[in-house]
């Protein structure tokens, strides 16, 4: 079905649409407050994990920057909002043949996520986002290098 060239244009532009609507609720200042707006977020995370991960294909640095965007996330407060969405977006990973554990990019993450995961004052949503993660890849935080 998505053999066509309209198609692909298609898938294109909706991935477009996509990154640019996760650019803007990142951007938001009501993030950390509205329930709304992080589930929005969370839902994207899990579409765009579908749309990429999940089909092999790759998320760009320069599209989204996901390393970044938790490194970010903790140093503004915004981690409730992002790790979620984070831990959404690699949840496609487990239907990937690429980016399953052990792939390298994945594993870079999941250890930005087990450093997250050993903070101290970590809300439990927060952790109970990377545990479920893990779960879901198969993988033991324990055996997560750091």
């Amino acid at each position: 079905p998505l053999a066509t060239p309209r198609a692909r244009a298609l898938l294109r532009a909706v991935v477009a649409a996509v990154y640019h609507n996760i650019a803007k609720l990142l951007r938001s200042n009501k993030i950390t407050t509205s329930t709304s707006e992080r589930s929005l977020l969370k839902n994207l995370g899990s579409w765009l994990g579908q749309i990429t991960l999940a089909r092999n294909r790759p998320i760009l640095q320069r599209q989204l920057d996901v390393k970044e965007l938790l490194y970010q996330g903790y140093e503004t407060g915004r981690l409730i909002a992002i790790c979620p969405f984070v831990a959404k977006i690699l949840e496609g990973a487990k239907a990937s043949a690429v980016f399953r554990p052990p792939n390298p990019w994945l594993m870079g993450l999941m250890a930005v996520l087990r450093e997250l995961y050993d903070v101290e004052d970590l809300k439990m949503n927060i952790k109970f986002e990377i545990e479920v993660l893990a779960k879901h890849l198969g993988i033991k935080l324990d055996d997560v290098p750091v």
